[in-house]
């Protein structure tokens, strides 16, 4: 079995049920126990919202808008997020070394600051 997700990982949600599509470009962080869900017949994850907000959830049938945080146990199924990574090359020495500043001037804190031109 192939999982595009997996525990930690941030993902955006791409695909729902038609009834929830506005969920869809959501951001979660996945995590686990993977489950075996019998109503989808996929595998999924239990999400929490990245940020606050209404989401639409299905239960029993029914379809809410709610508030969701971690202690609703919101599942979704693995194929319908993508998870959000950086990619393989990416360097994080490289990327801390290239924000360090250039010259001892830049690194007091202070941004320069040009004078204000004075009226005669």
């Amino acid at each position: 079995m192939t999982l595009r997700c997996k525990e930690g990982d941030l993902a955006l949600i791409v695909y729902d049920e038609p009834e929830c599509a506005a969920n869809i470009g959501k951001l979660v962080e996945v995590r686990g126990p993977l489950m075996f869900n019998s109503d989808y017949q996929k595998h999924c994850w239990l999400i929490r919202p990245v940020q606050e907000g209404t989401w639409r959830v299905e239960r029993l049938g029914k379809v809410y808008d709610e508030t969701v945080d971690w202690h609703h146990l919101v599942e979704h199924p693995d194929a319908w997020m993508m998870p959000i990574r950086p990619s393989q090359d990416f360097d994080v020495g490289e990327t801390q070394r290239a924000a360090q500043p250039a010259n001892a001037e830049e690194t007091s804190g202070v941004p320069e600051r040009t004078p204000e031109p004075t009226l005669h």
